[in-house]
C-alpha cells in the first residue's frame, strides 16, 4: 500500500506540474496573443487593401486600353446638362459628356442660336458606351424642342438614344421653325461624335437638323451615324441636314464621316442640301464613308443638293451612292453651279432615273443658269444610270459646265447618253478616260471619252 501511495503522489506532483505548465503557457498566449491577433487583423486589412488597389489599377489599365482601341474616355463632367464656359472663342461652352449634347440641342430647338458664340467638344462621345454619360440611367422625356430630365417617370437616356424602336438623337436644331438654328462656331477640336442614330419623319436629319447664317463647323472627326427618316422631303446630312444661309458666309471644314443614309429625301455625307440667298457656303477638307440609300431624291458624298452657288474643296467620297434621281460622288447636284477642285470619288454612282456622276450628277436648272467648274478630280468608282452617266459630270443641264485637268477609271454604263468624262455637254481640257463605257450612244460617249 505505502508503495501505491507512493506512485499516486509522484503522479499526482506530475498532474500537477504539468496543468501549472499548461497554464501558464495559456496566459502567456492570452497574455501576448492579444498582438499575434492584431498583427493578423492587420495582416488581412492589408491584403485586401492591396487587392482593391490592384482591382482599381487593372480597371485604370483596362480603361487605358478600351480607350487605344475606342477612342471614348470615361467623362468627368461634373454638370451634366449645363455646358460650361462663357461662349467666347477664348472660353467656349464645352460638351463633355452626352447629357451636354442633349441639352445644347433642346437649346438651339427652343430659341437658342448661339450667335457669335463658340461651342467646343472637349472629348469623343459614343451613344453606345457607358463611359459617354455621366448617367446612362437617367430618366429623360421628350417634348417638342428634345429630351430634358423627366419630372415624373421618363425613359433612361441611353435607351432613348440607341433604341432602334425609338427615334434617337433630336437634332441640333430640328427645323420646327423657320427662326431655329444654329448659328455659331462648333468647333470638335479633332473628337468624335459615334454611333448616332436618328429614326425620324421630320424634315431636317443629322448631327445640326438646321443651321443658321454665319455657322462655321470644324474639326469632327470619324463621325459615324445612322440616319433614316420616311419623309419625301427630309434634308438628311451626316453633320448637317440643311445648311440654311440669307447673308453672310459659312463654312465646313475638317470633318469625317461614315455610316449609313436611308430616306426619301435630300442626303448627303457631310451636308443633305444648301440654300443660300446671299454669301458663300465653303466645305474644305471633308470626306465621307457614308453608304447613302436613297430611294426618291438626289443624293451625293459631299453635298446632296446644293441649290445656290457653292464652293468644295479637298473632299473625298469613299463609298457607294445610290438614288432615283441626280447621284454624284461629290455633289448629287448644284443649281446655279459653284466650283469643285481637288477632290475624288472611290465608291460606285447609281441613278436609276438619269443623272450620275463620278464628281457631280448634274448642274443647272431652266430657272437656275449654272456655271460650273470642275478641277483637279478624278473618279475610280463605276457609274450606272438610265441616262446621262458620266465618269466626272452626269449632265450640265443648262448653262456651262468646265471641266478641267480631270480623270475617269470607272466603268461608265448608261442609256442616252453616257460619257467617260461627261454624259451631257460641258467644255473639257486636258482630261482623260481610262474606263470602259457603255451607252445606246456610242458616237456620243466616245466624243466625250477626252
Amino acid at each position: 500500500m505505502k508503495g501505491n501511495k507512493g506512485i499516486t503522489l509522484i503522479a499526482l506532483i506530475i498532474t500537477v506540474i504539468v496543468l501549472l505548465i499548461l497554464a501558464g503557457t495559456a496566459v502567456s498566449i492570452s497574455i501576448n496573443g492579444g498582438n499575434i491577433f492584431d498583427k493578423a487583423t492587420e495582416a488581412k486589412s492589408s491584403w485586401n487593401d492591396a487587392v482593391a488597389r490592384e482591382e482599381i489599377e487593372l480597371n485604370n489599365v483596362l480603361d487605358i486600353l478600351d480607350e487605344q482601341v475606342t477612342g471614348i474616355a470615361k467623362v468627368k463632367d461634373t454638370t451634366p446638362g449645363t455646358l460650361a464656359g462663357s461662349g467666347e472663342a477664348s472660353d467656349p461652352y464645352k460638351i463633355e459628356s452626352i447629357e451636354d449634347l442633349v441639352a445644347f440641342a433642346y437649346n438651339v430647338n427652343s430659341g437658342t442660336i448661339y450667335s457669335g458664340k463658340t461651342v467646343a467638344l472637349t472629348q469623343s462621345l459614343d451613344f453606345q458606351s457607358d463611359k459617354s454619360y455621366v448617367n446612362p440611367n437617367a430618366s429623360y422625356e421628350k417634348d417638342t424642342y428634345g429630351y430634358k430630365v423627366a419630372t415624373t417617370g421618363g425613359t433612361a437616356l441611353k435607351t432613348l438614344m440607341t433604341d432602334t424602336t425609338g427615334t434617337g438623337f433630336e437634332p441640333i436644331g430640328n427645323g420646327n421653325a423657320q427662326t431655329t438654328g444654329f448659328a455659331g462656331t462648333f468647333d470638335g477640336k479633332n473628337n468624335a461624335i459615334c454611333n448616332l442614330f436618328q429614326n425620324i419623319t421630320s424634315n431636317h436629319c443629322g448631327l445640326f437638323g438646321r443651321s443658321k447664317n454665319n455657322i462655321i463647323v470644324k474639326n469632327l472627326k470619324n463621325n459615324s451615324y445612322n440616319i433614316s427618316s420616311s419623309s419625301s422631303s427630309a434634308l438628311v446630312g451626316g453633320i448637317i441636314g440643311e445648311l440654311f444661309i440669307t447673308e453672310a458666309n459659312s463654312i465646313i471644314s475638317n470633318c469625317s464621316v461614315s455610316g449609313i443614309i436611308d430616306t426619301l429625301g435630300l442626303s448627303g455625307g457631310i451636308v443633305g442640301c444648301t440654300y443660300n440667298t446671299d454669301g458663300d457656303i465653303k466645305i474644305i477638307n471633308c470626306n465621307s464613308a457614308t453608304n447613302i440609300v436613297e430611294t426618291t431624291g438626289v443624293a451625293g458624298g459631299i453635298v446632296g443638293c446644293a441649290n445656290n452657288c457653292i464652293t468644295i474643296i479637298n473632299c473625298y467620297n469613299t463609298n457607294n451612292i445610290s438614288g432615283d434621281y441626280p447621284s454624284g460622288g461629290i455633289a448629287g447636284a448644284c443649281g446655279k453651279g459653284g466650283t469643285i477642285i481637288n477632290c475624288y470619288n472611290i465608291g460606285d454612282i447609281i441613278s436609276s432615273q438619269s443623272n450620275a456622276g463620278g464628281i457631280l450628277g448634274t448642274s443647272g436648272s431652266a430657272d437656275n443658269i449654272s456655271n460650273m467648274t470642275i478641277t483637279n478630280c478624278y473618279n475610280i468608282g463605276n457609274i450606272r444610270s438610265s441616262s446621262c452617266g458620266g465618269g466626272i459630270l452626269g449632265n450640265q443641264n443648262y448653262g456651262t459646265g468646265t471641266i478641267t485637268n480631270c480623270y475617269n477609271t470607272g466603268n461608265v454604263t448608261g442609256g442616252v447618253p453616257t460619257g467617260g468624262i461627261v454624259g451631257h455637254k460641258g467644255t473639257i481640257g486636258n482630261c482623260h478616260n481610262t474606263g470602259n463605257v457603255t451607252g445606246n450612244m456610242e458616237q456620243y460617249a466616245r466624243r466625250n471619252l477626252w
